[in-house]
């Protein structure tokens, strides 16, 4: 009597659903993972952008200001030239194309001045620099994030 022994030796081949569907749920988790993390640096990475770039007009509106110049209004977006004397002092950083605004009210007529960049998406942090008067709250005399503007 002969048996049938291919039931007994059969194996498989493949992946049971359950199996797939638990693997593709592990790479949607870490994927999701992946791209938060990503959102969070490309937002930090544009906060520092505008910090530099204002960071570099500090000395040129000193100089201005030392050679009896007006410091100009940066205007919404920036592009205007920094001071009234000529454009050899440079221009404001043009930053609507990173999510930032100038604020309007910006006063350079006495020795205690600041300027600002808010940004459109309040999940980013605001960019303050100034003068020595502390208006930036936690920076005096410099540029900083997340500041209070007082």
């Amino acid at each position: 009597m002969k048996k049938n022994n291919k039931s007994i030796f059969k194996t498989n081949q493949g992946f049971t659903l359950i199996e797939l569907m638990t693997v593709m749920a592990i790479i949607g988790i870490l994927a999701s993972a992946i791209m938060i993390s990503l959102s969070v640096q490309k937002k930090r990475a544009t906060v520092n952008k505008v910090l530099t770039e204002m960071s570099g007009i500090m000395e040129n509106i000193y100089l201005c200001k030392s050679d009896d110049g007006t410091v100009n209004a940066p205007g919404a977006t920036g592009g205007n030239d920094i001071c009234s004397i000529n454009g050899n002092y440079g221009k404001w950083p043009k930053i609507d194309g990173d999510g930032f605004s100038y604020p309007t009210g910006i006063n350079f007529s006495t020795s205690t001045w600041y300027y600002s960049a808010i940004p459109s998406d309040h999940t980013m942090e605001t960019v303050c620099c100034n003068s020595t008067s502390g208006k930036c709250g936690k920076v005096s005399g410099g540029c900083g994030v997340n500041t209070i503007i007082k």
